[in-house]
């Protein structure tokens, strides 16, 4: 694990206007692309199951019925 991200492939930066910065690691550089589709597809599965948890349409974003 790298010890200037802990692993999270990002690191942040506060810049003289006060707003964070978030940048890729310099040691390990940005998310490998299978991590990062694993992720997202972990993440579209989640509100996949909330939608029909709360019977949500995916298209109005309101009740199905």
């Amino acid at each position: 694990m790298c010890n200037t991200c802990g692993g999270t492939h990002r690191v942040t930066y506060k810049n003289s206007f006060g707003a964070y910065i978030f940048q890729a690691c310099p040691s390990c550089g940005p998310v490998p692309e299978h991590i990062r589709k694993a992720k997202r597809e972990a993440l579209n599965k989640r509100l996949e199951d909330a939608r029909k948890r709360f019977g949500m349409d995916e298209k109005t974003g309101g009740d199905a019925a």
